[in-house]
């Protein structure tokens, strides 16, 4: 019976050491990823932005507005990659804390016409594997927001109590039936299950069609 306890305990322990090996390599990927685009294509576009904006001022009058549109399109495109930059790997998580990139996060709600509201507790900084899953968490659950809610308000609540973290995001729109999810979001809500269980944490996700959504993760620390 011991023995047989013991390999049980050592499989548990060998499952977590490769999870955090692969957890690791992600980031690492992920990382290496968004510095790619940042230094390769979105440096590029940039550099086309400044050409054809260039090419507008000394171009007949037939063709300078046409160029002036492709300037500004460019510029989207570049603004719209550097938002999946963040999303891929959140250089404010790692340079500033968990609440400067919730407020990355916030501001993909903002520039929709969503009232946005982040509290984040005093009671210390949380655990780097912490905040990844926090984050990671929120960016799911604001993803949602925007492409299936249909909400005008959002409320993101962080907080440390008696050893365990908290995260909570609540949104006042369409809502749905979390054992299906809205359309498109079910692999992302089951991927978010997935990350918290595999940490030992807690996920709930409070919805009803047309009551809104609330998600809550809760970990130790």
């Amino acid at each position: 019976m011991w023995e047989a306890a013991h390999r049980v305990r050592r499989g548990q322990v060998e499952r977590l050491e490769l999870l955090q090996r692969a957890v690791d390599a992600s980031e690492v990927e992920r990382r290496r990823i968004a510095a790619d685009l940042h230094d390769g294509v979105v440096q590029h576009l940039a550099g086309v932005s400044y050409s054809l904006t260039a090419a507008a001022n000394d171009a007949p009058p037939e063709l300078a507005p046409l160029l002036r549109e492709s300037s500004a399109q460019t510029r989207q495109a570049i603004r719209e990659l550097r938002s999946l930059l963040v999303e891929i790997y959140p250089p404010e998580l790692h340079r500033q804390g968990l609440e400067a990139a919730l407020n990355d996060l916030l501001a993909s709600c903002v520039s929709r016409g969503v009232e946005t509201q982040l509290r984040v507790g005093p009671d210390g900084e949380l655990p780097a594997e912490v905040q990844a899953l926090f984050f990671r968490a929120a960016q799911e659950a604001l993803r949602n927001v925007v492409k299936h809610s249909g909400a005008s308000h959002v409320e993101v609540d962080v907080e440390r109590q008696n050893g365990r973290a908290t995260l909570r995001v609540a949104d006042d729109g369409s809502g749905f039936d979390p054992e299906h999810g809205p359309d498109g979001a079910h692999f992302g809500l089951r991927v978010l299950r997935d990350l918290v269980r595999e940490v030992g944490g807690d996920l709930e996700i409070d919805s009803k069609p047309g009551r809104g959504t609330t998600v809550c993760v809760e970990v130790n620390t």
